[in-house]
């Protein structure tokens, strides 16, 4: 009975987490869809179409991987503290940032697939877009623990990045900071010993 008084945008992102949650994506991402059409300032919206098309396993892994990162790099835009947004584009920047990564980050924020069945691509060349990938990941969780410098998370992705980008000591200081933001995290031992 009250459902029909609350606002459509609000009934619209219900009904698009719904049918999230029962991994109906295609049907998700209509309706984040929508919600973007009318709002296109609303990084709730923004990030439901990334998760969507993060958790879509039925679309070729570089198109859903590609249109997700655009959703959350958007959804950052809009709202910079986006914590959830951070922890997915970190992800996707840490797949990219392999030494043999299975996915590349190309300019413009798309990503493509590396593995040599899917295409033809010199050694030069995947190095200089795992190079990309990690000088961005760094940047992306320098940000993040400058915003949420509570937030082990953002230590642990931005640790993680100085790892992958080979600048130990960078990675030494940042375990010193995470320690002194968080001495008891149960993690930290864990962190510090990678």
């Amino acid at each position: 009975l009250h459902a029909d008084r609350r606002p459509w945008g609000v009934l619209t992102m219900i009904g698009a987490y719904r049918t999230f949650a029962e991994g109906r994506m295609g049907e998700a991402r209509d309706l984040y869809q929508q919600l973007i059409a009318r709002d296109p300032n609303d990084p709730d919206a923004w990030y439901g179409l990334g998760d969507a098309w993060f958790h879509d396993n039925g679309a070729p892994m570089a198109a859903h991987m590609t249109e997700s990162l655009r959703a959350f790099k958007r959804a950052l835009v809009l709202d910079p503290g986006y914590a959830l947004a951070f922890e997915h584009v970190s992800f996707l920047l840490g797949l990219a940032s392999r030494a043999d990564p299975g996915l590349l980050l190309l300019p413009g924020d798309s990503i493509a697939e590396s593995y040599p069945r899917k295409a033809a691509i010199d050694s030069a060349t995947v190095q200089a877009h795992v190079a990309r990938a990690r000088a961005e990941a760094v940047r992306l969780a320098r940000d993040w623990v400058a915003l949420q410098p509570a937030t082990p998370r953002a230590h642990e992705a931005l640790l993680g990045a100085l790892l992958a980008a080979g600048d130990f000591a960078g990675a030494a200081t940042e375990i010193g900071r995470f320690r002194s933001v968080l001495p008891t995290h149960p993690e930290l031992p864990f962190d510090a010993a990678r």
